[in-house]
């Protein structure tokens, strides 16, 4: 029955045992102005899927505020554009599709479309492409789910816009929810099954972070 299922999916998920990060590993940038999103996002956006290689904290200093982030650098597999059909609703990406489909992206396309803006990064990180290439860095929301990957864990990633803003993100595989929470396990399995982009799926508030130079 439906209750033993969600039984046995539980027991699978307390049962793991994961190796836990030390201490996350921090940068930080500035920003001349007050802080403003808006003028990075234009597009409909990109999505990628790759491994997850190496998440920091990330504060980016305005003159208005300081804005705490989550860096996630992606090993890509996939990056693709994001289109949408005559009524807005975004068409899905078959990935047998990958091979042939005009909407795929190279590491350079893609590079050109998500690169960080001059104002938030002065230079390219040695971290990234082509310095280090089909690796990519993405921001992402503080209080949300993205400081809770873990390295070599797979996700599709969603950009916000035109940019290296994270809008949104799932895992590709279920093995990658076991360390969440049993509402959290359920909601993103179901998501991997139907192929649909999750939202944010929590909000905390989070304590001050040490701020090194970005390119630690």
């Amino acid at each position: 029955c439906c209750c033993c299922c969600c039984n046995y999916l539980v027991f699978v998920v307390q049962s793991r045992t994961f190796k836990m990060a030390g201490k996350m590993k921090t940068s930080a940038s500035t920003f001349k102005g007050n802080w403003n999103i808006e003028p990075f996002v234009n597009g409909i956006g990109v999505e990628v899927i790759g491994k997850v290689i190496d998440v920091k904290f990330h504060t980016i200093t305005a003159t208005d505020r300081v804005e705490r982030l989550i860096a996630v650098f992606l090993e890509i597999q996939h990056a693709y554009k994001i289109e949408k059909d005559q009524f807005g609703a975004v068409i899905p990406m078959d990935a047998k599709d990958y091979a042939t489909s005009p909407r795929m992206l190279n590491n350079d396309q893609l590079l050109e479309i998500v690169a960080p803006p001059t104002s938030i990064l002065k230079t390219p990180s040695d971290e990234c492409h082509p310095k280090t290439p089909g690796v990519f860095q993405f921001l992402a929301d503080a209080g949300g789910p993205a400081r809770k990957l873990e390295v070599n864990e797979e996700i599709r990633l969603t950009t916000n816009g035109d940019s290296f803003f994270c809008k949104s993100f799932i895992h590709t595989k279920v093995g990658s929810y076991a360390h969440l929470e049993g509402g959290q396990v359920m909601e993103g399995m179901s998501q991997v099954a139907s192929a649909q982009v999750v939202g944010k799926m929590e909000q905390e508030e989070m304590e001050g972070v040490d701020s090194d130079e970005w390119d630690d």
